[in-house]
């Protein structure tokens, strides 16, 4: 299920969080448009998670799988949701705040797992750990920035950006498969 969601889940980011990172400068208009392509991207690969999660057990031999990957991939809408604050704070090069979410989410998400599979939920307890530490994340990282998304517009800068991004998805696509 992991290697599945962690493939589709490449796709959440599209490689925009670099294009907030490594821009000269970034407006507001630039930031609010890629928030809300990454919480388009993150709701297309849960979509895409879901609809392939049937096939998946088929080729598993796993009628288990189907829900457990509709469960986890919950996670990737809710990373959609803090792809571009996590930039900022890379941009901004506060590495110890990174370091302290991502400490704090993992933590977290693993304590609930534990209880999770103490009361019995099984793989269950998996797919529940890593939603609350992916939940925890999206908090932490929420408080943590001040820059606020507004309703959706798009700059005509963001096709520039997505764009010089797409060759970045392709070599991520092909590193998570060699690696996996």
């Amino acid at each position: 299920v992991t290697v599945v969601t962690g493939f589709i889940g490449l796709f959440k980011s599209l490689g925009l969080a670099t294009a907030t990172v490594q821009a000269p400068q970034v407006s507001h208009a630039e930031l609010n448009g890629l928030f809300w392509l990454n919480v388009a991207f993150g709701a297309a690969a849960l979509l895409v998670a879901v609809a392939a999660a049937p096939l998946l057990a088929i080729v598993y031999a796993e009628p288990r799988v189907t829900p457990l990957i509709a469960g986890l991939s919950v996670t990737f809408l809710l990373g959609g949701l803090g792809v571009q604050h996590h930039a900022l704070l890379r941009r901004w090069m506060r590495f110890g705040t990174i370091a302290w979410i991502e400490i704090s989410a993992l933590a977290v998400g693993t304590v609930a797992a534990i209880f999770f599979a103490s009361e019995g939920a099984g793989p269950w307890a998996l797919v529940g750990g890593f939603v609350v530490s992916e939940i925890v994340n999206l908090a932490l990282v929420w408080y943590a920035v001040d820059w606020r998304p507004t309703r959706p517009r798009f700059d005509a800068r963001i096709g520039e950006m997505v764009g010089l991004r797409r060759d970045l998805t392709q070599f991520d696509v092909l590193h998570y498969w060699a690696r996996n």
